[in-house]
């Protein structure tokens, strides 16, 4: 697409360029859905592009010549204004500008210190989702599960583009990056951060309302901390929070602008054969089963 061409097809266009299946782009897609919907009368002429990888696992070449960082997602203005490459900052720049119910000034002090938080959005989750598993440590295993993980992620820009970058990786196999130490600290902050967001939900919650703080429309915070859930479902890695936390999330995961958003898939990007609600079934089951361990545990 000519992207100068587009901006001057009428009122100034913003162009959000995405992949489909990225928390950032998630969340950042969700986010301009519900401010949308908060504010019907915003001028925000927004146009959304999907950014596909090629064959090889690569970012195409169109999308470099307009965003040289080959950061997704991206937010490109009209000149001279710079490209934003961060959902944070992206969400950021809407609730300044064209949908402010993103981070409302009743709440901002709540928000705005957990959205900080970049690296569990930017780095933890990641690890969290394409860590190597204790199968990989073993000979011919290894090199087959490798070979499966490379193959099922061949498509995927967190895992081709994303995550190396994130943790400066030289080599290409990133499989053989991660260290367990490193992957510990990010759980512990992935935990520490929905500690928080659960005595959030806790001193706002609303009869009525299906966000964090009990308002009318989501807000920012909303939409990072449901796109972080999904995935950590995704991924079966539900331990990380409060079940309250899952049952919270359930509404907007079958609300129309999920469903516009996600297209009926995962946050993987693959097609869901168990609902969102036999997930979270069988998670309460575990969460109880290991409750009664840990009892019977200590009994003996």
């Amino acid at each position: 697409m000519d992207i100068e061409k587009t901006i001057k097809l009428g009122s100034p266009s913003l162009l959000l360029y995405h992949h489909p299946h990225t928390l950032a782009s998630l969340a950042a897609r969700l986010c301009i859905e519900i401010g949308k919907s908060a504010h019907p009368d915003a001028t925000a002429h927004i146009i959304q592009i999907e950014v596909v990888l090629d064959e090889n696992g690569n970012l195409p070449l169109e999308y470099l010549n307009t965003n040289s960082s080959g950061a997704v997602p991206a937010l490109i203005r009209p000149p001279p204004e710079t490209a934003i490459s961060s959902s944070i900052d992206i969400v950021d720049y809407f609730a300044q500008r064209d949908f402010p119910s993103l981070i409302p000034t009743a709440h901002m002090d709540e928000i705005e210190p957990l959205l900080r938080k970049r690296e569990i959005f930017e780095q933890d989750i990641l690890l969290l989702t394409y860590s190597r598993t204790p199968l990989e440590s073993y000979p011919l295993i290894g090199d087959i599960v490798s070979q499966v993980r490379e193959q099922s992620f061949r498509g995927n820009y967190e895992y081709q583009v994303a995550l190396p970058k994130k943790l400066k990786l030289e080599r290409d196999d990133i499989h053989h990056a991660f260290v367990f130490p490193e992957l510990h600290q990010a759980e512990d902050r992935i935990k520490s951060f929905f500690a928080k967001l659960y005595m959030i939900r806790l001193r706002h919650k609303k009869a009525g309302s299906i966000w964090l703080f009990g308002t009318q429309h989501g807000t920012a915070l909303d939409a990072h901390a449901a796109v972080l859930i999904h995935r950590l479902l995704d991924i079966t890695r539900v331990e990380m929070m409060p079940t309250e936390l899952l049952w919270w999330a359930l509404p907007i995961f079958r609300s129309p602008m999920w469903q516009e958003i996600s297209k009926g898939k995962d946050t993987m990007g693959w097609d869901g054969t168990e609902s969102l609600r036999d997930k979270m079934t069988v998670s309460d089951t575990d969460g109880a089963s290991n409750l009664q361990m840990k009892e019977k545990s200590r009994a003996e």
